[in-house]
C-alpha cells in the first residue's frame, strides 16, 4: 500500500532564490515559467517520457505554512513525495504522518490523500506522478478557491485533470497534532 521511507543521506538544499522557475520542453531545453505555482519547477514533463512520468520540484525555500493539497484521489496516477527540507504532514487512506527531510511517501492511485506544509514555512520536496496524466496541464485558479460558492467549479476542475476532490486541506489543528 503506502509507505514512508527514510533515506540516510542528508537532504538536498535547492534554494528558491538561486534558480529561476522553469519547465522542461519536449526538445530537452528549458523555458521560464510565467505563472508561479506551488510546483514552479517541472523537471520531467510527460512529453519527456511518453506520458509515463511527470516530476516537479517544490524548491527548498519559504512557502506558506499550513497550506497544501485538499483531500483528493487520482483515478490513474500514483503520487510520490520526497522531502528535501522542512516538514510536511500527509494523510493517505486515513492514516496521518509527519514527513521530515529524507522521508518519501507513496500516495497510490484511487486512495484518498492530502498533504500540507507543516508549521515551518522553510521547506521543499520533489513530487512525482506516474503515469503523468494531466497533472502538468494548466489548472484554472478556481482549483485553489476555498469559497463555498465555487465548490462545484472546483470539483469540475479536479475531474478535468483526472482527480476527484473529496474534502478540504489539513487544518492547523490537524497538522499541529501530528507527531
Amino acid at each position: 500500500m503506502n509507505g514512508v521511507t527514510n533515506q540516510t543521506a542528508g537532504p538536498l538544499d535547492i534554494p528558491c532564490s538561486s534558480a529561476l522557475p522553469f519547465t522542461r520542453k519536449s526538445d530537452g531545453t528549458d523555458e521560464p515559467v510565467t505563472v508561479q505555482t506551488m510546483f514552479s519547477t517541472e523537471v520531467v514533463r510527460s512529453s519527456d517520457s511518453d506520458g509515463r512520468l511527470a516530476v516537479y520540484v517544490f524548491p527548498v525555500g519559504e512557502h506558506h505554512a499550513y497550506r497544501g493539497a485538499p483531500l483528493h484521489l487520482h483515478h490513474e496516477q500514483d503520487e510520490w513525495i520526497h522531502v528535501l527540507g522542512g516538514e510536511f504532514v500527509a494523510e493517505v487512506g486515513g492514516e496521518r504522518m509527519r514527513l521530515r527531510p529524507g522521508d518519501s511517501l507513496l500516495m497510490p492511485m484511487k486512495v484518498p490523500h492530502r498533504w500540507s506544509v507543516a508549521q515551518d514555512p522553510h521547506c521543499g520536496a520533489i513530487h512525482l506522478y506516474t503515469p503523468a496524466g494531466l497533472m502538468e496541464t494548466q489548472w484554472a485558479s478556481v482549483a485553489q478557491s476555498e469559497d463555498p460558492k465555487n465548490q462545484e467549479a472546483r470539483k469540475a476542475e479536479f475531474e478535468r485533470h483526472g482527480l476527484t476532490l473529496l474534502g478540504e486541506s489539513l487544518n492547523k489543528e490537524e497538522i499541529d497534532r501530528t507527531l
